[in-house]
This record gives structure tokens, C-alpha cells and sequence, in this order.
């Protein structure tokens, strides 16, 4: 959290669920798509696409098939976890700013690093995800 000089919250962080998938955990890919899909409300097309955009994680870490699922999604996807391996719910921090874009980029961000910053940054510690 971030306050201003006279105690006014400016910033804070939030959980967002995200929908993961460790494709070495999987299964049965097309049962697992096919609930995705009527749940999130994906093309299978579309997942598949997410999937090999994160090609370059290992097999057993997650890739996220969609940030900031609601409550219902949530919901749906914890109540059938134990019918599908490789299925998980991640959380992760999303700033809240108590004034819209004004001053985000002073007060800071949250995020995962882009191929291009890590590929500026060879040789640094930085991963992805």
C-alpha cells in the first residue's frame, strides 16, 4: 500500500486468480479444453494460441489461460480441479489505483517481464513468470 503525506490511500494491491495450466500434468488436453472453454468463455483456438505463446517455460510450470477470473469462474474451476491434472487457480498481487492511471507511472506497477526487457537484461536474474 501506498499512502500520501496525510494518510490518503493511493495504491494497493489486490489478489486476481488466474487460470493455469501445467501441459505436463495434463491428461486428456481435449476434455480439459473443452470445460475451459464453456467456463472462461475461450476458443480452444484461443488457449491453444496462450499455450505456445509461453513455449518457452518448462512443461511443468503453469501458463496462464486467463487473469482476473471472477468469482463464479473461480467458483466452477476449484469445484472440478481433482477431475483435471494440470488444471490450477494461481493468485497473484494487481495494484489498485484509488485515482485511475494518474500518477501510475510514479507510484509503480506490477507485472510479469516481456521477452523484449529480458532479452535487454541477458545476464541479469531476471525470469519470466
Amino acid at each position: 500500500m501506498i499512502f500520501d503525506r496525510d494518510g490518503n490511500l493511493l495504491v494497493d494491491n489486490r489478489p486476481s486468480f488466474c487460470a493455469a495450466i501445467v501441459p505436463e500434468d495434463v491428461r486428456d488436453h481435449e476434455a480439459l479444453f473443452s470445460f475451459l472453454e464453456h467456463v472462461l468463455k475461450i476458443d480452444e483456438k484461443e488457449i491453444k494460441k496462450r499455450l505456445k505463446k509461453k513455449a518457452y517455460y518448462a512443461s511443468f510450470q503453469p501458463r496462464i489461460i486467463k487473469e482476473n477470473c471472477n468469482t463464479v469462474e473461480v467458483a466452477h474451476l476449484q469445484a472440478f480441479l481433482p477431475e483435471f491434472p494440470g488444471l490450477e487457480i494461481l493468485i497473484r498481487s494487481r495494484r489498485h489505483y484509488m485515482y485511475g492511471s494518474l500518477a501510475s507511472h510514479v507510484l509503480g506497477y506490477i507485472g510479469e517481464i516481456s521477452q523484449q526487457e529480458l532479452k535487454k537484461r541477458k545476464g541479469d536474474v531476471y525470469q519470466p513468470g
